[in-house]
């Protein structure tokens, strides 16, 4: 059940490298961009391979992460930038208001980065059809906080109760052609509670979801 899962983790970069590789045959063009493509999301499957090996053996305490000054407004439009090929593809968009004065955080990196990879994969998976993504940033009472929101398919409630679960999969009814938020979430909620953090959903079906996590900046993770 585990290595049929773990596929979710790995969809993004791959889809990437292979857009890279079709448009690259296609045009002849600019074989440095592509080429700076597939490199990057090389090494992003690369720390994905650990991270999702860190996971199955997952406990309590979880790893030793490797925590700084992290800049996530940096990260964020990092993040976006993976996507901007699956993006023009599909001709969707995502709009960024960063709103937050100060958006340093002490913070694991590159788990920032695979958080902000599986929310953004989300919003385009279950998108209808031309993906409408807006990323916003604010601060709240010490905390720096992210808002992903989407106009696709939504969550019904039923669902949402289990959508952070680990291995869970959306049922008959809701959407089932693409794979289930399961250990994507599941993966994100770690990192949101190891760093201290809450994560929120609010959905209505046919309507989109907003996904919104508060991530404190005045404590250190555990």
């Amino acid at each position: 059940i585990f290595i049929n899962n773990i596929t979710h983790e790995f969809r993004t970069p791959i889809t990437n490298i292979n857009l890279a590789i079709e448009n690259w045959r296609d045009t002849g063009k600019n074989p440095e961009f592509y080429y700076n493509i597939i490199e990057e999301e090389n090494h992003h499957l690369e720390k994905n391979v650990e991270q999702i090996l860190q996971l199955a053996t997952l406990k309590h305490n979880g790893r030793s992460a490797d925590y700084a000054q992290v800049d996530m407004h940096q990260v964020i439009q990092k993040v976006v930038g993976c996507f901007r090929m699956q993006l023009n593809n599909l001709h969707g968009s995502v709009t960024l208001s960063m709103k937050a004065a100060n958006p340093v955080l002490y913070a694991d990196e590159r788990e920032m980065q695979n958080m902000m990879m599986n929310m953004v994969d989300n919003a385009i998976k279950y998108s209808k059809g031309e993906p409408c993504i807006n990323i916003t940033t604010y601060e709240e009472a010490q905390q720096f906080v992210i808002e992903v929101e989407d106009k696709g398919i939504g969550i019904s409630a039923q669902v949402q109760k289990h959508i952070f679960d680990r291995f869970y999969r959306f049922t008959k009814g809701d959407r089932h052609d693409v794979k289930g938020f399961g250990l994507g979430l599941s993966y994100v909620k770690h990192i949101v509670d190891t760093h201290k953090g809450q994560i929120h959903v609010k959905s209505k079906q046919d309507k989109g979801t907003t996904f919104t996590i508060y991530l404190p900046k005045n404590k250190k993770a555990s």
